[in-house]
């Protein structure tokens, strides 16, 4: 008896144990919605701005490493997404490692981002951008040859100063053509040869990184700061530079409205596709915006999570992010 008691308590332990051991999953959720002028980008009032009628919110997705248990209730739940581990971190970065990459996205994403709405605000900002390698495509063409974090120079002896200049470069490889980047990694400039191949989902030989605009060097006015975050990644570009455009224009963009959106923003206030968009959508409307901006090209995705109340506005750049608002949103 005692025999089956103990082999009834070791299967318990055994069940137990995998109901609460992390597995090698990543769980997408909705996060939340934080208020760019009051908790991120910080003005001193010594420079020349409007108070922000209304707010301009940023978007989050939650992410975390779930439990067996966990799993079970992310496959059952339409608000969760369940990734592998490999698709979401970069070979040999995991952990806070990763979080931190994310976050040092954000910050040059924030310089960036600032830059481009002062421009669209009519200021007078000079600034260069650089292509930023966000994250290499495991098993793909630059798997172990490119790192996150790279910035790319040079595209077979060609200046790159923006990723839409790399993209095109690239956008004629045949299938095992090699070609060399020139990028900068802890501040050192390496040569890199990478061969063009092919990744899922693609139908036409890539390098099989994506990529972020980032400021290379920029000189913006003094008294404009980066509140402390732990929020990573680019996608807040577009955001950041609406509300900068706002505090700085002589317009009344938010009118009264709770204003949230999402999408990356390059040198040109192109805005692009971001991860998460229907967990953010889910946020928006849960933190009571009245109108959320998305990227053009995930109009679709977005749309299939909008509900009464929400209104959802798809823009391709900045500059039809500010048309949309201006028109009544």
């Amino acid at each position: 008896m005692m025999r089956l008691l103990a082999y009834a308590l070791s299967v318990l332990t055994v069940i137990l144990a995998a109901l609460v051991v992390p597995m090698p999953l990543v769980e997408f959720s909705p996060g939340g919605a934080t208020s760019v002028p009051e908790e991120l980008l910080e003005v001193e009032p010594t420079l020349d701005t409007t108070p922000i009628n209304g707010d301009l919110s940023l978007l989050t997705v939650r992410l975390r490493q779930p439990s067996f248990a966990e799993v079970v209730r992310a496959a059952a739940s339409p608000l969760r997404k369940l990734q592998t581990r490999q698709t979401v971190f970069p070979e040999g970065v995991e952990g806070e490692d990763y979080l931190e990459l994310q976050r040092d996205e954000f910050r040059r994403t924030f310089e960036l981002a600032v830059a481009v709405g002062l421009r669209a605000a009519g200021e007078d900002v000079a600034f260069s951008s650089a292509a930023l390698v966000a994250q290499v495509v495991p098993g793909g063409p630059a798997d172990g040859r490119l790192q996150a974090g790279d910035l790319v120079l040079a595209f077979e002896g060609e200046p790159v100063d923006t990723s839409a200049e790399l993209v095109e470069a690239a956008g004629d490889l045949a299938l095992g053509e090699a070609v060399t980047l020139q990028v900068e990694r802890d501040g050192d400039e390496i040569d890199v040869e990478v061969v063009a191949g092919r990744i899922a989902e693609v139908d036409r030989p890539v390098l099989g990184i994506s990529l972020l605009d980032v400021v290379d060097d920029v000189d913006l006015p003094d008294g404009i700061h980066m509140e402390s975050t732990r929020i990573g990644g680019p996608s807040a570009g577009m955001m950041v530079a609406l509300t900068t455009f706002d505090l700085f224009s002589d317009e009344d963009l938010a009118a009264g409205r709770h204003v949230a959106g999402t999408g990356t923003i390059d040198a040109d206030g192109v805005v692009g596709p971001i991860g998460g968009v229907a967990e953010k959508v889910v946020a928006a409307a849960a933190a009571g915006a009245d109108v959320m901006l998305v990227p053009a090209a995930q109009e679709e995705e977005a749309m299939s999570r909008a509900r009464d109340g929400l209104r959802v506005i798809p823009v391709a750049t900045l500059d039809e992010a500010i048309a949309a608002l201006r028109a009544g949103g």
